[in-house]
């Protein structure tokens, strides 16, 4: 697709990238969606002024053509870049796309069409999983749509994860922007669009996968995940939720440490019988086979470990999502 034959055609989904010096990971997470772009959907990126070739090869990209809106200039973080882009987009609705984690396009696309049929939903969730680059044998399952059942069945303040969020352009005069004084942009804008009683849709389905590694956002944050979930609580949740929400968090702690000294696990196949679920943890891990790409912990090549990161990513969620039952829940349907 490119940008002409954008201007011919009413754009319904607009992709937004934030990004800075993260360039093998961006690159693959390019590739990935290039391949999927439609021709009423547009990619804009915000660079914030990195300095590893990343401002080179979205210049590229442009003018071939294959991106249809990018910056480069210096920010004051993630939620910054999003920012710049949900006011640059065109698109009925906007995704979001971060720069080193996977997402499952099909799944997507039924998040688009379930938003373009229901023109009241603000925002569309979605749940996802989680590997580390260094240790490919393991992939967690969040499964957020236990928070988002909260909102649904008692109208509770909840949260969840931002790599399923899709938003709608004109929603964001009720939901805001995203708040650049967080790091954990999600958790705040998640709670604030329940606070706010937003029409929010969620799609069961796993949409992405995030990758740990290195460079991750929340890898160097320590203690500031747990003041910024505070703070968040302290804006958004009443004071009765915030304690049982506390009591909550520590008498789950216990209850893990039992379960992983005890080493009791009760496991759940999927149909495919390459990856199992760990009902008490929702861990979904890898069956190992020595033919198989599943371990990079040896490769210290980046490149190839991304790349390798994606592909198991990738045959996970295809997988995964193709072996269960899900759908999109909201309370309109």
């Amino acid at each position: 697709m490119t940008s002409s034959q954008n201007e011919m055609n009413e754009i319904k989904l607009s992709y937004v990238i934030s990004t800075y010096n993260k360039l093998p990971y961006l690159k693959e997470a390019m590739k990935h969606l290039l391949d999927n772009v439609e021709d009423d959907e547009e990619v804009i990126v915000a660079d914030a002024g990195s300095t590893d070739g990343t401002v080179e090869y979205l210049a590229e990209l442009y003018k071939e053509g294959k991106i249809d809106q990018f910056l480069s200039e210096p920010d004051r973080g993630e939620a910054h870049g999003f920012n710049k882009c949900f006011l640059m987009a065109q698109g009925e609705l906007i995704k979001i796309i971060t720069d080193d984690d996977v997402f499952y396009y099909p799944a997507i696309k039924e998040c688009k069409n379930f938003m373009l049929k229901y023109k009241e939903i603000d925002v569309m969730g979605g749940d996802y999983a989680g590997v580390s680059l260094k240790n490919l044998t393991q992939v967690r399952r969040y499964n957020w749509v236990r928070q988002y059942r909260k909102w649904l069945d008692n109208q509770r303040v909840a949260y969840w994860g931002g790599l399923g969020l899709m938003i709608r352009k004109k929603s964001l005069a009720l939901t805001g922007l995203f708040d650049i004084n967080f790091t954990q942009v999600d958790i705040e804008y998640s709670m604030r669009v329940s606070y706010r009683n937003a029409n929010i849709a969620f799609n069961t389905a796993i949409l992405a996968t995030r990758i740990s590694n290195p460079q991750s956002n929340l890898r160097n944050m320590g203690k500031k995940i747990r003041q910024e979930y505070r703070r968040a609580w302290f804006l958004y949740g009443s004071s009765k939720t915030v304690v049982v929400e506390a009591l909550k968090r520590n008498f789950n702690s216990v209850r893990q440490i039992v379960e992983r000294i005890t080493k009791y696990y009760r496991w759940k196949d999927c149909s495919q019988k390459r990856y199992r679920i760990c009902e008490e943890e929702n861990i979904a891990t890898k069956m190992l086979n020595k033919n198989k790409i599943c371990d990079n912990t040896r490769n210290d090549d980046l490149k190839s470990s991304v790349e390798n990161a994606f592909d198991f990513s990738l045959k996970f969620m295809d997988e995964y999502n193709n072996s269960i039952s899900h759908t999109i829940l909201y309370k309109g349907k």
